[in-house]
């Protein structure tokens, strides 16, 4: 692992920071609703079945979270920011402060996949985020990521 100065330094460049826990609340709520609008059309054939077969209605919050993961994890190692993420000015960067490798984009997407599984690591993981210096969630201090500022915010 790299060292962790890869990144601005809180103390000195705090402008890197400002602001980034909420904006990443609100990035995650936006890409909810495109993820939601992107499975909208695997969900909506599986809804009219479950009219009559109750079964199939648990398959969507599977199509909604495979649909989650692919587009987290395409936008992360394309863009290094979701579209909720660029909506709100904020970007992931790897622990070199380089964009994530696809590779990288995975783990922290299945990280984060992983988090959301456990609600007392999700709680631990946005405590450290509201609360660390450099607002890194807990696949993030693993991974050696951060969120930033964006440098196209003006």
């Amino acid at each position: 692992m790299r060292s962790a100065t890869s990144h601005p330094d809180p103390h000195t460049h705090a402008d890197f920071y400002d602001g980034v826990a909420p904006k990443r609340l609100f990035a995650w709520l936006i890409d909810l609703g495109f993820t939601a609008l992107i499975a909208a059309p695997f969900m909506l054939p599986i809804l009219l079945v479950s009219v009559v077969f109750i079964f199939p209605i648990v398959l969507i919050p599977v199509i909604w979270a495979v649909t989650g993961f692919v587009y987290r994890w395409s936008t992360l190692s394309n863009r290094y920011a979701t579209w909720g993420m660029r909506i709100m000015a904020i970007e992931l960067r790897a622990d070199d402060g380089q964009r994530l490798s696809s590779g990288t984009a995975f783990l922290h997407t299945a990280g984060t996949a992983l988090s959301f599984g456990f609600a007392l690591v999700q709680a631990i993981s946005m405590l450290f985020m509201a609360t660390g210096d450099k607002g890194q969630g807990i696949t993030d201090i693993v991974l050696g990521t951060a969120m930033l500022n964006s440098a196209e915010q003006g």
